[in-house]
């Protein structure tokens, strides 16, 4: 999300569903004509789409860098990217609405909306490609895991921010993920800042720590690496010990391996869908196992 200043600008992008939404806010003057009125919203809805276009991520890379195109079919850059604004206001249905807003003034909000190229998502993914590639390789982690977590926490969004807070494309969170990766890596307590984990290279580095870290540590006697895997992405969104709970009601994690060791890897996974205590972790396995196999063949 992007607010201008006067909070009368907005834009957002939905990562996910490849989606780019302006929204402006103009005075509804009865002074003056309704052409006018139109045009000041479109002035600042092209102002704003230019600055979402053009807006640089931590590696100084911009965020939507060949995920739009224009009428020419021609990616949008930096340079068109002006043009490019200018099109879309001009050819896009622009959503008008009249609200009285909390001042008492009368006001007009115009809406945009523009949709990404279909392949923004592996767009996304191929940027941040050799970056996984090299740090799975260093935490012999497989990468495919480490891609369809990342997809599945940020959509490939170096800027993510959720609520609880957790930052970046692998979404660690400073308090407890990014700060048991970066003791695991460097020996050092280190509470991160967002800006630190905002970077894509420190991201991906601690990401991949904390997958090591989880496989290789807390399940490292999990014989079957299916089976492993199943338990450490669990554990990557609701944490070890709720894994350990689910297998075995409690948060032993010796007795859960000794449980997972006793199972198929399908059995595993069943009893995870089942048992894990949290709606969201339970769908949370279930989308990172179903996107892995399309990153071996990718990869």
């Amino acid at each position: 999300m992007d607010y201008d200043s006067d909070l009368n600008a907005r834009g957002s992008v939905d990562f996910e569903n490849g989606v780019v939404e302006i929204e402006v806010i103009v005075d509804d003057d009865p002074q003056r004509s309704v052409a006018d009125k139109k045009q000041l919203g479109d002035e600042k809805l092209q102002e704003k789409l230019t600055q979402i276009v053009t807006k640089k991520a931590d590696d100084k890379q911009p965020l939507l860098k060949d995920q739009l195109q224009n009428k020419q079919g021609k990616k949008v850059t930096s340079g068109n990217a002006g043009s490019f604004a200018k099109e879309v206001i001009q050819d896009k249905e622009i959503k008008k609405e009249k609200f009285t807003a909390k001042d008492g003034k009368k006001r007009i909000k115009y809406t945009v909306q523009v949709q990404m190229q279909p392949d923004h998502v592996k767009t996304r993914a191929n940027r941040f490609k050799r970056e996984v590639l090299k740090q799975s390789k260093r935490f012999k982690i497989d990468p495919a895991v480490a891609f369809a977590i990342m997809q599945t926490e940020s959509s490939f969004n170096p800027k993510a921010r959720s609520h609880i807070p957790a930052y970046g494309l692998m979404q660690l969170v400073p308090k407890s993920g990014a700060r048991d990766a970066f003791y695991h890596v460097y020996k050092k307590d280190r509470l991160l800042k967002d800006t630190y984990l905002y970077v894509p290279a420190n991201n991906i580095e601690l990401g991949c720590a904390y997958i090591n870290k989880i496989r290789y540590a807390y399940f490292k006697n999990i014989k079957d690496d299916k089976s492993a895997y199943y338990c450490t992405i669990s554990a990557y969104n609701t944490g070890a010990g709720n894994v350990a709970r689910a297998l075995t009601g409690k948060t032993k994690l010796k007795a859960a391996t000794n449980k997972v060791n006793s199972m198929n890897p399908d059995k595993v996974y069943k009893t995870l869908k089942t048992k894990l205590p949290h709606a969201e972790t339970r769908n949370y396995l279930e989308k990172v196992t179903g996107r892995i196999e399309y990153y071996r063949t990718w990869i």
